[in-house]
């Protein structure tokens, strides 16, 4: 049996971003009302600071198990390597056949980047023009493509680990968004100027607070997975009204609210998951958003029947 392997370069130009957050939406809903199969997912840490992840999800809309093994090495782009090496594997549920197997690496990007649109589109106000973006990697090159396929962004502040790295992104990018302003930057004083902030670093650190950001804003803060890591301040979080991806992986890995909530300025009971808010409807609000992600393995499958649906 011949198995197609399907290359990263493949799934970019098969994969149709709003149609992808479509899929993505139906599967976050099919999450919450529990109609997927995902058993809680493997996490290991590794030499130093690396980190082995391993999650399977079935599918039912698409008859599919699909299952993920991905390692983060934050190590590798001083390297000129990717954060993430991950390969997908694809089985036809019914009868356990494989179907493919999928360089998973693409793929988290653009799944992660169609929930955060998702999540922008139910909390964000639809007139919005000034993005924020830190981070300079894949996730923040995806999040650039979905926030610019659901809003009409004017102008994208860049904040890279380096001005050198945000210079460069914004150089590359900036022929492909050529009604967009692209503007590298370091200046958090700017910041206020955001309507929508895409926190898409490795940070272990929060990266701005409350006081430097506007009163309304919508942030999707996807980079940090693990308990002792966030991008964002407590007093953010402590105020603002909180989305997760799903609930129980939050609970186990979202530093961005286990951190808070061992401080006391944070409950569970204050979070909501976006697949309630797909099924229930949402209405944007005046104060803080947060849409938290941890990643989970349904928003690879959505991204898999978007795939195998444009074969």
């Amino acid at each position: 049996m011949d198995i197609p392997y399907i290359s990263g370069r493949e799934v970019l130009e098969r994969i149709e971003m709003p149609k992808l957050i479509a899929e993505v939406g139906q599967a976050l809903a099919s999450l919450s009302k529990g109609e997927v199969i995902a058993p809680p997912r493997q996490v290991t840490p590794y030499l130093n600071d690396n980190t082995h992840l391993n999650m399977s999800v079935y599918y039912p809309r698409m008859d599919i198990w699909v299952t993920k093994l991905a390692s983060v090495v934050p190590g590798n782009p001083a390297q000129g390597r990717p954060l993430i090496h991950a390969t997908i594997v694809v089985q036809k549920g019914s009868t356990g056949e494989p179907i493919a197997f999928v360089d998973g690496s693409v793929i988290t990007g653009l799944r992660t980047a169609a929930a955060s649109a998702v999540a922008t589109d139910l909390l964000a106000p639809k007139h919005v023009k000034n993005l924020a973006i830190f981070g300079t990697g894949t996730q923040a090159e995806t999040h650039l493509r979905a926030m610019c396929n659901l809003r009409d962004f004017t102008s994208v502040l860049v904040f890279g680990s380096s001005m050198e790295k945000a210079k460069a992104f914004c150089d590359r990018l900036q022929p492909v968004y050529p009604k967009l302003s692209l503007i590298p930057t370091h200046d958090l004083r700017k910041l206020r100027e955001a309507e929508v902030i895409c926190t898409c670093t490795t940070s272990n650190e929060p990266l701005f607070s409350k006081d430097q950001i506007a009163d309304s804003v919508h942030i999707n803060a996807v980079g940090a997975f693990q308990p002792e890591s966030r991008e964002l301040s407590s007093d953010i979080i402590e105020t603002a009204r909180v989305v997760v991806d799903h609930l129980e992986g939050c609970q186990q890995e979202a530093g961005d609210l286990l951190i808070p909530l061992a401080e006391g300025s944070f409950s569970w009971n204050k979070a909501s998951e976006l697949g309630h808010l797909i099924t229930q409807g949402a209405k944007h609000s005046s104060r803080i958003t947060v849409y938290k992600s941890v990643g989970h393995g349904v928003l690879d499958a959505a991204a898999i029947a978007t795939l195998l649906e444009n074969a």
